[in-house]
């Protein structure tokens, strides 16, 4: 039966009401933006500083022995220290002890049990003679006031072992222009730095360190070297100075120490643990105030 035109006319009016409301959709879509990739490198994060406690450092250097052979450059050296380490890494309290006696080198020591806190760093630096007893293997600092033939003025390292484990400091460093002990200490096992150097750097901070960096030898002590200091003193405040890192642990900076006065003298130096001291993990971690350029 055919269909009527009124039939017709409504099926057309349908789809043009479909087709219309096709058109009005497609319309109200927002233009589709074509995607461009932005090819250039994003720029690396600037690298900050770690958070590190306070510094702080005993500086000994002793020339004018009283009974005992007269030094040249101690003094002269631990006051070259003890300025690069404020200018450069900002430690904020340095007592410096030029030709100190036992008493006040123990006096200063006791301070630092009642004053220091746990986050801190205390370096200890002892230029002067030392004796290593042959028998007993027993080592000692020889104060100022210090006599060849009595043991009251000395300053045993069993005794600033004791001392050490009982300073609250997190980290503690002693460098020694001489014997602190070969019998106390072992090597310092340090980890492997991983390719992100905060984290090992963080590793050292948050660990408990008691370390001796020292440069061994028999008298006469080593006491000319280079610009008026001793072969080991010139090589500390060189690699100090020189270091590139904005921070770094002092295993970083030892080897470049060894290879200098290795290379100039007939003592090796050592980087150890001293041992009984409390050492747990960690390391010196010394933080420029400014970076070198």
């Amino acid at each position: 039966m055919p269909k009527s035109p009124a039939w017709k006319r409504i099926a057309a009016i349908l789809l043009l009401t479909a087709w219309f409301s096709s058109v009005s959709a497609h319309a109200q879509k927002p233009p589709q933006k074509r995607q461009v990739k932005d090819s250039t490198p994003a720029a690396p994060a600037t690298a900050s500083a770690l958070p590190v406690g306070s510094y702080h450092a005993l500086i000994v250097g002793i020339n004018n022995y009283q009974s005992l052979p007269k030094l040249q450059t101690a003094v002269n050296d631990a006051a070259a220290l003890a300025k690069l380490l404020q200018e450069q890494y900002g430690f904020a309290d340095i007592k410096l002890l030029p030709n100190a006696t036992r008493n006040q080198i123990l006096l200063a020591l006791n301070a630092f049990k009642h004053n220091l806190p746990e986050n801190s760093n205390l370096l200890i630096y002892y230029a002067g003679h030392s004796y290593r007893d042959q028998e007993t293997y027993e080592v000692y600092w020889l104060p100022v006031d210090a006599k060849s033939d009595n043991q009251d003025k000395r300053i045993s390292a069993d005794d600033i072992t004791s001392d050490l484990r009982a300073i609250p400091s997190r980290h503690i460093l002693i460098i020694c222009d001489g014997y602190f002990s070969s019998v106390l200490t072992r090597e310092v096992d340090v980890p492997i730095p991983p390719s992100d150097r905060a984290i090992y750097l963080t590793r050292l901070l948050q660990s408990k360190s008691r370390t001796v960096m020292s440069s061994p030898g028999g008298e006469p002590v080593e006491d000319a070297g280079a610009a008026g200091h001793s072969v080991f003193a010139y090589a500390v405040l060189k690699y100090l100075s020189e270091m590139e890192d904005q921070q770094f642990a002092a295993a970083d900076l030892f080897p470049r120490i060894e290879r200098e006065v290795a290379g100039r003298s007939d003592r090796v130096p050592q980087y150890s643990i001293i041992q009984n001291s409390g050492h747990e993990f960690g390391d010196f971690v010394f933080s420029r105030r400014v970076k070198n350029k």
